[in-house]
């Protein structure tokens, strides 16, 4: 049974567990806040959940429980657990006393896996000249990974000899294997009582911290090598990202990713690339996690008789956003690369036939949400000018 917890607004719960790669996550049973003093997150078109905010005011005996809540998992219900309306990990912490602010994280600086790439230097001519690409291999640091995950990190060395990069890449994951923190101090400031604020990071930044690596020749589906990459993950399967939707793109792309010995792309520079080229007729694509670690990749649907996800309302006292079927939307539940249509304006534009064209649509591009209702969403026209200009670029390196 899942137990929620009150956030500032009312219809809105949340909820505390283990991180994901724990195994059998357990719900963390102390309740998130005596006092939530402020929530806010952001989601975007290309991403989904992106960050939240959470300000709690707490006991003097909880302070050094938050600290060890580096990389929980936080999830944001409405309608009684029916809808997700944020997930992510903690990424940082701060505890402030008024006097005395102390913080730990973010978790996204921690480096537990290290690799080296470098160029190879011989000695035997004067001056010495660089050779080969070469990498060392892998440091892992063991029990950072199982707090933390596995957060892979490849630095550049350079020219240098084999015992030079090994002692870089030893010294890199010595200093970068387990959080930060850090103290800040103003003497006679009042304390007011203690705070923790958490900053909450959406799952598809961990995508970032690894890098796919495949030779494979010859040419596949973009959307299949998609999956591949998700695949190149080196946590346990279904960990950081739990379910796909990924919608069929048969537009050809290099079954070859990453670069050998080089320096390699990690993972979400890998999908950006393929993101921008669209599919062959130059429609524009989104990808983003959502729900609980849900990863979903699909065509803007652009049709104005089924593309239109929420219509604004505007009246003379305030603007009003619903549902197709006029059934008034809670802001939280907004959600970004999707379509609204304002009415009550330009009505000298007369029918919408295309939601590219018509001024009255906004494609939202993101969403800030300020509890308890303050909404801002900022989006334009979804055309595919982005798409051509990518696919001039195209190459086999896709």
């Amino acid at each position: 049974m899942t137990t929620v917890y009150p956030l500032i607004v009312a219809g809105l719960f949340a909820e505390l567990r283990e991180p994901v790669w724990f195994s059998s996550p357990a719900l963390v049973s102390d309740s998130l806040a005596n006092d939530t003093l402020s929530y806010s997150h952001t989601m975007q078109a290309v991403g989904g959940f992106h960050s939240a905010r959470l300000t709690v005011a707490v006991t003097d005996e909880m302070p050094d429980l938050w600290l060890e809540r580096l990389g929980y998992d936080f999830t944001v219900y409405a309608n009684g657990g029916a809808d997700i309306v944020f997930n992510g990990f903690i990424d940082k912490i701060s505890v402030n006393y008024g006097f005395y602010t102390l913080e730990i994280g973010p978790m996204l600086d921690i480096a537990n896996r290290v690799r080296v790439t470098y160029q190879t230097l011989g000695y035997d001519t004067n001056p010495p000249i660089p050779g080969q690409q070469a990498s060392t291999a892998a440091a892992d640091d063991l029990t950072s990974q199982e707090l933390y995950s596995i957060l892979v990190m490849e630095v550049s060395g350079g020219s240098g000899t084999s015992t030079e990069m090994a002692q870089l890449r030893d010294t890199t994951i010595a200093e970068t294997a387990y959080p930060k923190t850090g103290q800040t101090v103003i003497p006679g400031q009042t304390a007011k009582g203690i705070t923790v604020e958490l900053s909450i990071t959406g799952y598809y930044h961990l995508l970032s911290r690894y890098y796919p690596n495949s030779s494979a020749t010859g040419t596949i589906n973009l959307s299949t090598k998609i999956g591949l990459i998700l695949d190149g993950d080196p946590n346990a399967p279904n960990i950081i990202i739990d379910e796909r939707d990924i919608e069929s793109n048969t537009t050809q792309v290099s079954a070859n990713y990453g670069k050998g010995n080089e320096s390699g792309s990690h993972a979400w520079e890998l999908l950006l690339n393929l993101l921008a080229l669209g599919d062959s007729t130059y429609n524009r694509y989104v990808m983003g996690v959502y729900g609980k670690r849900r990863f979903e990749y699909r065509e803007i649907d652009t049709d104005p008789d089924s593309g239109i996800n929420y219509y604004m309302q505007l009246t003379r006292d305030r603007s009003l956003i619903t549902l197709p079927n006029l059934a008034e939307l809670d802001y939280w539940l907004i959600r970004p690369a999707k379509f609204m249509f304002i009415e009550g304006i330009l009505t000298d534009l007369g029918e919408m036939t295309s939601l590219v064209k018509d001024k009255r649509a906004i494609f939202i591009e993101s969403v800030q949400f300020d509890a308890p209702n303050r909404i801002n969403l900022t989006g334009g026209r979804a055309d595919s000018f982005a798409q051509k200009i990518a696919r001039l670029a195209f190459s086999s390196s896709y």
